[in-house]
């Protein structure tokens, strides 16, 4: 069983404190760094670090619920920020396609977790008229995008519900392009893929946090110093002289004949 922090009213569980706590935090703050500069009102304190990235996590739901905490898990410890539809509130005048688009454009990153379920497919002849899941429309976004794409692909070996699996020729396809234009990665259960995102997106975690290239239009010299070489220390060994501080080294040596 899960634990739980009890507050006198109130009940918590820790996989809600983990994970659901911050997003609310963040989606809170996103909200106020959007109201009308024109009101002469900053909110600096209220900003949400950049030095931890979004990464869009996408899958069908009810067949992953446990996948996604873990997708969810591992991104957290690398320092990422996992965005997703489900803790994304309703917004007045945006479906879930448009809703969902945005999130995919305000993603560094995107994590698609494929099962044997295509998903839900918005009605919507102009912008969804080849009837694509939601999924799969998020998944096209990322790539048009130009963002760093991570595929990861229940295997034929992992333990699924009957319910969970059915025959889509969509799905199929999905997976085919995803093997071809993606990084792409199976796994068997719920810890064979938290620790494929843990070791897949390591990498790219060291690289957003390296320091974008200097801007060298209209100079051929790089704007950020050269790096100091390297200093050597020498082994500090019995027999070197030392100089300066004759007097203390004196009050020692003095010490040490009225010990002998």
């Amino acid at each position: 069983m899960r634990p739980n922090v009890k507050i006198p009213g109130l009940r918590f569980s820790s996989a809600w404190i983990t994970f659901g706590l911050p997003i609310i935090r963040a989606r809170l703050l996103s909200q106020c760094d959007k109201l009308p500069r024109t009101l002469g009102i900053n909110y600096p304190l209220l900003a949400i670090p950049t030095d931890h990235p979004n990464v869009m996590v996408s899958s069908t739901y009810s067949d992953l619920v446990h996948h996604r905490e873990a997708a969810y898990n591992a991104l957290l410890r690398l320092g990422f920020f996992p965005i997703s539809m489900e803790f994304d509130s309703a917004k007045f005048g945006k479906d879930v396609i448009e809703s969902s688009m945005e999130m995919v454009s305000n993603a560094e990153a995107y994590v698609g977790i494929l099962s044997h379920r295509y998903g839900g497919v918005p009605e919507d002849a102009s912008r969804n008229p080849n009837q694509l899941s939601i999924t799969e429309l998020e998944y096209r976004r990322a790539h048009e995008r130009g963002i760093p794409v991570y595929m990861f692909l229940m295997s034929a070996d992992h333990a699924v519900r009957a319910q969970d699996v059915e025959k889509s020729e969509m799905l199929d396809a999905l997976k085919a392009d995803a093997m071809k234009r993606s990084i792409c990665a199976e796994f068997t259960s719920v810890v064979d893929l938290k620790a494929l995102i843990l070791q897949t997106l390591h990498e790219l975690r060291i690289n957003l946090k390296e320091p974008a290239p200097p801007d060298r239009e209209g100079s051929k010299e790089a704007r950020l110093p050269r790096p100091p070489d390297l200093l050597a220390i020498p082994d500090f060994v019995s027999g070197h002289k030392f100089i300066g501080r004759e007097t203390e080294l004196e009050i020692g040596r003095a010490s040490c004949r009225e010990r002998v």
